[in-house]
């Protein structure tokens, strides 16, 4: 048998037939292995292991917004979706189709913050040797829609700074008057390409 430090060794036990000296030799082999203190195996559910992978985010105190955002998903999409699964049968062909369908119901946002959520999730479970490697590394690429850039025209630009212009005179009424400094501000984002999204 092969030991943990990767040499060979021959290991034998005797009994008074074959299968008592078969039975003798694998209770020794068994003993010889190292107590496995790993929570996290293969047949635990996938809602046992986002609990376990939440315990390890929230010690990384990352911003409230962060927080919530992946409590929503995991909560409304993930645990409904393939919480009842075990890691085992969480594999890839699986998983991407979750993925493909959280993409098609509910947006390519959200499925790739599913995908990230898992990930996260199948990182933790392959350090605990639950699984050899993350399945979500073989999961499709989930492409989010870039936004077609557009710009003012001249015409636009005028009417812009027009109607800014005019916003900012005094209207007459108590408190009516508006900031004088937000035609400057347009101006540099016209004069620099600045975006606001």
């Amino acid at each position: 048998m092969r030991g943990y430090d990767g040499k060979p060794r021959m290991y034998q036990s005797t009994g008074a037939k074959g299968a008592q000296a078969e039975a003798a030799l694998l209770a020794k082999l068994n003993a010889m292995l190292p107590p496995s203190d790993d929570v996290i195996s293969p047949d635990m559910a996938m809602s046992e292991l986002a609990k376990f992978w939440w315990l390890e985010f929230e010690d990384l105190k990352r911003a409230a917004n962060t927080r919530r955002r992946y409590r929503e998903v995991i909560d409304t999409y993930i645990l409904p979706g393939v919480g009842n699964l075990t890691i085992r049968e969480a594999n890839v062909s699986t998983l991407d189709k979750f993925l493909k369908g959280v993409r098609t119901k509910h947006g390519n946002a959200t499925a790739k913050m599913s995908k990230t959520l898992l990930t996260g999730m199948f990182s933790l479970a392959t350090r605990h040797g639950a699984v050899a490697a993350n399945s979500l590394r073989e999961v499709a690429r989930i492409r989010t829609g870039s936004k077609e850039v557009g710009a003012l025209t001249i015409d636009e630009v005028a009417i812009l700074r027009h109607d800014v212009y005019t916003w900012q005179q005094p209207t007459g009424r108590q408190n009516g008057v508006h900031e004088k400094d937000i035609l400057d501000v347009v101006e540099i984002m016209r004069a620099t390409g600045v975006r606001i999204e």
